[in-house]
Order: C-alpha cells, then sequence, then structure tokens
C-alpha cells in the first residue's frame, strides 16, 4: 500500500490540541475487494476487481472499469450487441450497435423486473460520467454505486437451492 499522511491537530475535551495523523491510501496491490463478487461470472468478476485497484487515485476509470463490467454482465446473460431492425434512408434494414442502455433495457425486458433496469441505468451514469468526464466521480459516489451493483448481483446469482419458507420450517424444527 502506498499513500500519503496528514498530521492534524484536533481540539480535546478539556480544551487541550492533540495531534492525529491521518493516512490516505492511494494505492494497494492487490486492491481489497469492496464488494463481493464470488458467485460473480469470470468476466464480469475481472472488471470489477479492476475497478478496485482504481478506486484508491483514479475514480474516474474506477468507473469507467464497472461500466465495462455492466458491459460483461450483459454479455453473459446473451443481451445483444447489435440489432437489425435499423432502417436506412431507403428503408433497407442494417445492422446497428446498441448501446449500453439499450442493452440493460432488453435485459430487464427478458428477466420481467423492471427494478434491475433501473439499478444497471443508474450504474451505467456513473459508468459514464467516469468515462466521459463530464463531472468528478467522488469516493462516496462510488461506493454507493457499489452498494447498488452488489445489491443487483446478489439477486441474480445468489444460490436459491433452499427456499426461506424451507430454512424456517427447518429453524422451527430445532425446537
Amino acid at each position: 500500500m502506498t499513500g500519503t499522511s496528514t498530521d492534524v491537530p484536533e481540539e480535546m475535551l478539556d480544551q487541550s490540541l492533540e495531534w492525529f495523523e491521518y493516512l490516505q491510501p492511494e494505492s494497494m496491490l492487490p486492491p481489497p475487494p469492496i464488494i463481493s463478487t464470488e458467485r460473480v461470472p469470470r468476466p464480469v468478476r475481472v472488471e470489477l476487481e479492476k475497478s478496485f485497484g482504481l478506486y484508491w487515485n483514479d475514480t474516474g476509470a474506477c468507473a469507467s472499469r464497472m461500466r465495462t463490467s455492466l458491459e460483461r454482465l450483459m454479455d453473459h446473460f446473451k443481451i445483444p450487441t447489435t440489432t437489425t431492425t435499423a432502417r436506412d434512408r431507403s428503408g433497407k434494414k442494417y445492422r446497428k450497435r446498441l448501446d449500453l442502455a439499450s442493452r440493460i433495457d432488453k435485459f430487464a425486458a427478458k428477466v420481467k423486473w423492471n427494478q434491475y433496469s433501473q439499478m444497471l441505468h443508474a450504474l451505467r451514469v456513473v459508468g459514464n460520467i467516469g468515462t466521459h468526464g463530464n463531472k468528478a466521480v467522488t469516493k462516496t459516489d462510488m461506493l454507493d454505486a457499489y452498494k447498488l451493483y452488489e445489491h443487483a448481483l446478489a439477486n441474480m446469482f445468489e444460490e436459491k437451492n433452499e427456499s426461506i419458507t424451507e430454512i424456517i420450517k427447518r429453524l422451527y424444527g430445532m425446537k
């Protein structure tokens, strides 16, 4: 881990000053996981793990890598990258590349759960801001995005072998 430190005076209850050292990490190798990626498909996990390393010193690049992981997530669910429904001026169909927003919409329609659309579009917006640099993405923004992404991924990939009802029955059986 590398970074900087700052000594800051703080007033104590008895009005005396005491100095405290605050550490600000700038890089970590290997980076610690910010969210759980255990059950996430490898291509999604690889991009997320790259984003974890960038979190400490370049939140824009971090957001961009998170956005790339969304693309890999769409690939995992076989959401197409192109469409042939586009038409030129003469009316002839041609293959048109789908942007991430369109792919997320297709994914939400496929799984029939609109909440995914809202979550993934919010993550896409953060990723676009990081990618295109319209404004700064803060570490707080990234932590919020990671929290949202972790929730979405848990719903998509959690083990559902056992129903909640079965677990409750088993626990009641302990009496």
